[in-house]
């Protein structure tokens, strides 16, 4: 049983480097896309200049001011963004602490499954409405692999968590009916 734990231990210590080093590419994804936003907005409007005059229209017939609605919009993204990022950074920390004995709260399991939902939610609606599709084809591969393999680093902590978790339980449980013996 102890080398079941010291097992799990190991794969929730590496599973939490992953979520760290998976929090660390989102905020790189974030600087990307926020650089990057003018140029890919050019992009798809030249390409698309249909839609283009249709949002156009949308905006004249708006009673709202436009740029407060994208300023709004944008702050929220980037509130998103920081969310997710600081939830990844303490799922990552906690498993690691976890790993090496230390006595935590099981609030980083709950926060890794809510994550892996959205996470698999976001994957699904981007696969059916072909936004993988969207981009080029090497991009649409290296961006599902990414996205595979940060759900997988999150089930596993999960996973590796709950039964870090119950075997730990077992093994106090063992040792004080152990200790009630000797004495």
């Amino acid at each position: 049983m102890e080398a079941k734990l010291r097992k799990y231990q190991y794969i929730l210590g590496t599973a939490g480097f992953g979520v760290l080093l998976f929090s660390a590419w989102s905020l790189i994804k974030a600087f990307i896309f926020a650089i990057l936003q003018n140029t890919g907005y050019q992009a798809v409007s030249e390409a698309d200049a249909e839609a283009d005059r249709v949002f156009e229209e949308v905006i004249k017939t708006a009673d709202f001011d436009l740029s407060a609605f994208l300023i709004i919009v944008m702050i929220g993204l980037f509130l998103l963004i920081i969310i997710d990022i600081v939830l990844r950074i303490y799922i990552g920390r906690t498993a690691r602490k976890v790993s090496r004995g230390a006595k935590k709260s099981p609030a980083y399991i709950v926060i890794a499954v809510i994550l892996a939902a959205t996470y698999t939610v976001s994957m699904y609606i981007s696969i059916t409405t072909n936004s993988y599709l969207k981009e080029s084809y090497l991009d649409t591969i290296v961006t599902f692999l990414i996205d595979i393999t940060s759900l997988g680093t999150m089930i596993a902590v999960i996973i590796s968590g709950i039964q870090v978790r119950r075997l730990t339980r077992r093994l106090n449980k063992q040792n004080e009916k152990e200790a009630a013996v000797c004495r």
